[in-house]
This record gives structure tokens, C-alpha cells and sequence, in this order.
């Protein structure tokens, strides 16, 4: 009836805010990693500018996954099935295992042949290669959070993914980035960074059994 009507619109639309404002802090997190690197210097602009590549290059390609699993999270979940939704997150997370290992290895083993293949400024390349370490770690340490964004959305838990997010940001990301980059300057601020993306992933990880199995 209306009643029912009404309480899946509010609940739609509370969902809605809660990736509005998620995606708010994803975007805050990085134009302030970028405003960071502008006030470092030109060369630091254009070397995280060129890294982050690498970070962009792999969130696309575990977007699609996470899109999947969001899908079938969604179908398991309205139909009560903890089952199959146990056995959709164990098959998403072994792709994602297998998917950012192969990663891993490609920007570890090849990352300076990627360098050369985003610009041909010999000095940005030859500035970049320190930081071709944090590179190769960026898929292993925040594929989670790609897959359990899919699965937290699918379940609607989108309150629960916000405040992980909002705690990754303010109390992790920020706090990490002021203490740690005078010590270590730029390599400070992608510590910083990835620092905030291992936080998120192990924060969906330990809210998920009461933020999406508990609606089975």
C-alpha cells in the first residue's frame, strides 16, 4: 500500500545520501592528495598525476567486478539465499585475489615500462621510479574495498560503507598524511593514501557480517 510505498522510497533515498556523500569524501581524499602535490612542487604535480594512472587503471578494471557482484548481492540478498550470497562473495574475492596479484606483478616487473608508455619526459620518468614501490602494492592492499563496495551496495548497506569511509578519511587518511609527510615528504603522502584505502578494506571486512549477512 502507500505505507509500503513510502518506507521504500525513504529507504531508497537514504541510500542514495549515504553514496552521495561517500563519493563526496572519495573525491575529497583525492583533490586533496593532488592540491598537496601542487603545493610540493611542479615536478611532485606531475609525477602523483602520472602515478595515479596507475591506481585509475586498476579501479576500472575492478569497477566491472564489483558492478557484477553488486548485481548478484542484490538478487541474494532479496531472496534470502545466505548461501548463495556466502558463496557470490568467496568467488568475488578469489578473482580479486588472482586479479590484483597479476597486477601486483605487472607494475612491480614493469612499472617503469609503463612510465614510458603514459609520457616520454625523461625527467618526470626518471622523478617517478622511487615511488614504482607503493605502485606495485596499491592492487593487493585496496582490491577489497573495490569488491566490498559491490557487496555493500548490492545489500544496501550503504550507511555501513559510508561511515567506513568517512573513518578511513578523517581519522586515518589526514591524521597518517600530517604526522607522516614531514618525515618522508612525498612518499609520505601516498603512504597516507594507501594507508587509507588498507582501512577501508579491513573495516567492510569486519562490518560485514552484521552490515549485509545479517539481512539474510
Amino acid at each position: 500500500g502507500i505505507k509500503r510505498k513510502r518506507v521504500e522510497l525513504r529507504r531508497f533515498m537514504q541510500v542514495n545520501i549515504h553514496i552521495f556523500f561517500r563519493s563526496i569524501l572519495i573525491i575529497f581524499v583525492l583533490s586533496f592528495f593532488t592540491n598537496q602535490s601542487a603545493r610540493d612542487s611542479n615536478m611532485v604535480l606531475a609525477v602523483n598525476t602520472l602515478l595515479l594512472q596507475y591506481f585509475m587503471l586498476f579501479s576500472y578494471f575492478m569497477d566491472g567486478f564489483a558492478y557484477a557482484t553488486e548485481s548478484l548481492v542484490g538478487r541474494f540478498v532479496g531472496a534470502k539465499d545466505i548461501l548463495s550470497l556466502r558463496k557470490t562473495v568467496k568467488i568475488a574475492f578469489k578473482w580479486g585475489w588472482i586479479i590484483s596479484i597479476a597486477f601486483t606483478l605487472v607494475y612491480f616487473l614493469g612499472g617503469s615500462t609503463l612510465l614510458r608508455i603514459l609520457t616520454n619526459n625523461s625527467e618526470i620518468i626518471l622523478a617517478a621510479k622511487p615511488y614504482l614501490p607503493w605502485m606495485a602494492m596499491i592492487p593487493i592492499i585496496s582490491f577489497a574495498s573495490f569488491l566490498w563496495d559491490g557487496v555493500y551496495v548490492g545489500a544496501t548497506a550503504s550507511r555501513e560503507m559510508f561511515y567506513t569511509m568517512a573513518i578511513a578519511t578523517i581519522l586515518v587518511f589526514l591524521p597518517a598524511f600530517y604526522i607522516v609527510e614531514p618525515l618522508w615528504k612525498n612518499h609520505g603522502l601516498w603512504f597516507a593514501f594507501l594507508f587509507f584505502m588498507a582501512v577501508r578494506s579491513l573495516g567492510q571486512t569486519f562490518w560485514v557480517k552484521k552490515a549485509v549477512y545479517s539481512k539474510v
